[in-house]
């Protein structure tokens, strides 16, 4: 009768100690470079963001000063906000057989702002763009509209909107002239739900009138 050997050896606690830290340290090295590229496509996501943000603001804006051919600018800044207001105040007619320049008047006048609020009793406003069109400026009734998402703060301690004169014999004052470049600096920063912000990107735009 042949006789079977059988090997009962089995593994010892230092070997499973030894494979459980292996393990370990392989899950972690995983995890770690799971948790990097989680936090850099976040950050790109973000980044991301902030670019088409600003990039709708600039845009909105330029497209409507465009349409309404404006024929002057005047910038005003308080505490609480800068206000780049825009007009349109002549027009062209053709009278008795020739050009003529026409001097509109009252609602004929076409009236845009570009208002930054930096400070509002309300949260969510301070920290915005808006673009506010007039409707009736004999009453003062205008639109506003607001360009940044609800989510987007603009730190207005980074932030300012400038008006530069393109010819300084063209600008009346130094908060007033007839063309120039409209000098967006722009901090932004993304509002949590739990109204923490995550850090920001500067963004810089001109826009010529």
């Amino acid at each position: 009768m042949k006789t079977v050997k059988i090997d009962n050896k089995g593994v010892t606690l230092l070997e499973l100690t030894i494979s459980i830290l292996i393990s370990s340290i392989l899950i972690s090295m995983l995890l770690s470079l799971l948790t990097m590229a989680l936090t850099s496509k976040a950050n790109v996501d973000v980044q991301n963001r902030m670019l088409t943000e600003s990039s709708i603001i600039v845009e909105t804006i330029r497209e409507n000063i465009i349409r309404m051919e404006p024929q002057k600018i005047t910038i005003e800044e308080t505490t609480d906000s800068i206000i780049i207001t825009i007009y349109h105040t002549t027009d062209i007619e053709y009278v008795g057989g020739e050009w003529a320049e026409k001097e509109l008047v009252g609602n004929e006048i076409t009236k845009h702002e570009i208002e930054f609020a930096k400070v509002s009793g309300d949260d969510t406003e301070s920290g915005a763009i808006y673009y506010n069109v007039y409707t009736d400026i004999a009453n003062d009734v205008k639109t506003r509209t607001r360009l940044s998402s609800d989510n987007i703060f603009i730190d207005p301690s980074s932030s300012m909107i400038d008006l530069i004169g393109i010819e300084p014999e063209s600008c009346g004052t130094s908060t007033q002239c007839n063309s120039g470049i409209i000098k967006l600096t722009f901090f932004m920063r993304i509002r949590m739900d739990n109204g923490s912000l995550l850090t920001g990107r500067e963004i810089i735009s001109s826009i010529i009138v």
